[in-house]
């Protein structure tokens, strides 16, 4: 075997094994980001109920907790969660009016 084709071989390899490591990397960031994701949502889980705890007994004020959410919640079905209305459409913006020049049906310029 030259002495090129076994550098070539050893390089192959050596690509082989760096796009290994780079994968492996990429799983355990994923992993990572996953547990994360899964860490917040629990804490979340948590500390809301834990609120809706001291609200049902009185140590938490239950007007200033619902005004929080009422002002924080703008999706229809999270604000039903919580027996709040949903919140009035934005009126949609009127489209623009163009005055057209007009010769033998065809547009040939604008006002």
């Amino acid at each position: 075997m030259k002495i090129d084709e076994r550098i070539e071989s050893l390089q192959a390899k050596l690509d082989q094994a760096i796009a290994k490591k780079k994968q492996i990397e990429a799983r355990k960031r994923a992993a990572e980001a996953k547990r994360n994701r899964k860490n917040d949502t629990r804490r979340k889980i948590l500390a809301g109920a834990i609120v809706l705890d001291m609200i049902e007994k009185g140590l938490a004020n239950k007007d200033v907790f619902m005004s929080a959410i009422d002002s924080r919640l703008k999706r229809d079905d999270d604000r039903a969660l919580f027996g709040l209305p949903p919140l009035p459409k934005p009126e949609p913006e009127p489209e623009p009016v163009h005055d057209t020049l007009e010769a033998d049906g065809e547009v040939v310029g604008y006002l």
